[in-house]
């Protein structure tokens, strides 16, 4: 009866975590939307990109646990630093620009987990495999533990190890400016 009620109570707390996390989760992507709409409506003031980045910056990113293609579940509590997210599909053209950005990311920063979420199969990470990178890669992500991304693509996060976004790049790291920022808050 005892180990029964220990189950009982080890299967609640889990499904109210689960939820809470589910929750958290949606609250980010509600944050997303509402900064993407308000930025988008009031374009005017500050301009749409610069508003919805510096809105995004006053969000915390939800934690997650992820499966990536190669069955291997990660954590972001288990990440010792920095992490970048970094929404994407294969034919975005915003996308294949900043590929090199990015490999080049984690050529010079190894320590930093490099999170890549496509919105697609497997076969996406072909050109990434090949090249052996370092990189966390999740095919099929949309409602599998991670925020979905329902503003554009590429959207490149910069998340510090306790959630909090330090940077948000919206278009990704198209050019050696935003390649700089990054290198910046990094430091």
């Amino acid at each position: 009866m005892k180990i029964f009620l220990i189950s009982i109570t080890s299967i609640i707390c889990l499904s109210f975590n689960l939820f809470s996390l589910s929750e958290t989760t949606q609250s980010f992507e509600s944050k997303m939307m509402a900064c993407f709409k308000y930025g988008f409506k009031n374009k005017e003031d500050i301009g749409f990109k610069e508003y919805f980045e510096e809105c995004l910056e006053q969000v915390e990113f939800p934690f997650f646990c992820v499966e990536d293609i190669n069955d291997k579940v990660h954590c972001s509590n288990e990440f010792e630093d920095f992490y970048l997210i970094n929404y994407w599909f294969e034919g975005c053209a915003g996308c294949v620009v900043e590929k090199p950005f990015l490999e080049r990311l984690s050529s010079e920063v190894p320590s930093l987990k490099i999170v890549s979420l496509c919105k697609y199969d497997v076969e996406s990470f072909d050109d990434i495999l090949s090249k052996k990178l370092d990189w966390i890669c999740v095919a099929n992500y949309e409602n599998k533990g991670v925020p979905n991304c329902e503003v554009g693509n590429p959207l490149t996060i910069l998340v510090d190890n306790n959630g909090k976004v330090s940077l948000a790049l919206a278009g990704g790291i198209q050019k050696e400016k935003a390649y700089d920022k990054v290198i910046e808050k990094l430091k």
